[in-house]
């Protein structure tokens, strides 16, 4: 229990037209002072110099709106958790740090709002003008009252549900968030996938989704290719879908990884027990693909080379199509570094000259593509072409005039190349 706090002095004086922050009564009182006159309570935690801050922008503290609203609703603090001068707070700071405490205030600035009960109803880093902060202000009154209203069994509409979830969130009521952002999801699941499936919604249930056993899973599991029509863009996911994206990550957390951590030293997994587990909960094609991506990272990092291209190859094959050429060409960049299969090589190099294919000429990284299909050329034997794609991959490079600090490398295993020397690290 906190008694006879005293909060540090402000950095500012009060203006009479701006916002009122108090300055001489110790927290208990303050909290009493909230109740009394049925208030809220907004403290910026701040160091002591911080432009950025509340407290030190006067077209925010000055503001005709937010001093109206503030002063109305609100009793205002600024609490410096740290100082570099010695000056008369120095005695207090450790109150002003067990006040941070109390909040789980871990960085500076932090604005907290509160009920007049001192619960935490919203919070933020900061905020760039009085618009942004007499909203997060409003919005914890209302979440305030929706909470209430919610927890007794009063509840408004869908749309509140992502109100209520993302603050409740915010301020560190995780048990209301997941409640609240379930029933957003059922009735979104009422509502069918023509209605349901906007990017907002979709956004909402991927941020709430963490596990197989929360409802936006089986919500982006049975609707992926409608939620990936929506979403799209691949240039930002990379070799992954939108839905695919969350969905493989949560069947890697909590299949693959389990499976792979309970693999003795010295050992290989169990991948025939991994797949038919993944293909029970899910479908075949999952769990190939799953697994097959989790022996590729395995062997990689137990530097099993050959197995690791043969497992590169039959993703390719298997699920290759639906990854960009650049996220195959990362994909296929060190087989030519390490021994390997010749077959698999080969596997690599058809989808390298796929990839170079689908590429506009003008592609400013398409030099990268050219230089690992012309590895795999040379490690095949066709010597001549993998030279020449290597010259060609230099010259693109060099013309572009952004990845100068490539060149140095690419000639290099140029010169191994045309000396008949291996290009294997």
């Amino acid at each position: 229990m906190l008694v006879l706090l005293y909060l540090p002095q402000l950095a500012i004086a009060n203006n009479p037209d701006g916002i009122a922050f108090e300055k001489t009564l110790d927290w208990p009182r303050i909290l009493s002072k909230a109740r009394a006159e049925n208030k809220y309570i907004f403290i910026e935690f701040r160091p002591q110099s911080c432009e950025q801050c509340v407290t030190h922008d006067r077209a925010i503290t000055t503001d005709a709106r937010a001093t109206r609203y503030f002063n109305q609703r609100y009793i205002a603090l600024s609490v410096v958790l740290a100082s570099k001068s010695a000056d008369s707070a120095t005695h207090i700071r450790s109150d002003a740090s067990e006040l941070a405490k109390l909040y789980s205030v871990d960085s500076i600035p932090t604005l907290l709002f509160l009920t007049p009960a001192g619960k935490v109803v919203n919070r933020l880093p900061s905020v760039t003008n009085a618009s942004t902060l007499i909203d997060a202000a409003a919005s914890a009154i209302r979440y305030d009252q929706l909470a209430t209203d919610y927890l007794v069994g009063r509840k408004d509409t869908a749309r509140t549900f992502i109100f209520l979830a993302r603050i409740a969130r915010a301020v560190g009521n995780q048990s209301l968030a997941r409640a609240a952002a379930d029933d957003f999801i059922e009735t979104l699941q009422e509502q069918g996938p023509e209605v349901a499936l906007t990017k907002e919604n979709i956004d909402f249930v991927s941020d709430f989704t963490e596990s197989s056993a929360d409802p936006g899973f089986a919500f982006l599991y049975f609707y992926k290719r409608e939620i990936d029509r929506v979403m799209g863009d691949r240039e930002i996911l990379g070799p992954y879908s939108y839905a695919e994206l969350f969905i493989d990550q949560i069947i890697d957390r909590e299949e693959v990884k389990p499976a792979l951590s309970r693999t003795p030293n010295g050992e290989e997994p169990m991948w025939g027990e991994l797949l038919a587990a993944v293909a029970k909960k899910y479908s075949n094609v999952y769990a190939d693909k799953i697994v097959t991506m989790a022996k590729i990272k395995w062997y990689g990092q137990k530097g099993r080379w050959p197995e690791k291209a043969k497992s590169v190859s039959t993703y390719l094959n298997n699920f290759g199509e639906s990854w960009p050429p650049l996220e195959v060409s990362d994909l296929v960049q060190d087989m030519t570094d390490h021994p390997c299969d010749k077959e698999d090589l080969e596997v690599a190099a058809r989808w390298m000259k796929a990839g170079l294919w689908s590429l506009p000429p003008d592609h400013v990284q398409k030099f990268i593509i050219l230089s690992n299909y012309a590895n795999l050329l040379y490690a095949i034997g066709q010597t001549e072409r993998g030279i020449a794609a290597k010259e060609s991959a230099i010259a693109m490079a060099t013309s572009s005039g952004q990845f100068d600090e490539f060149l140095p490398h690419l000639q290099a295993v140029l010169t191994k190349m045309r000396a008949g020397a291996s290009i294997e690290h």
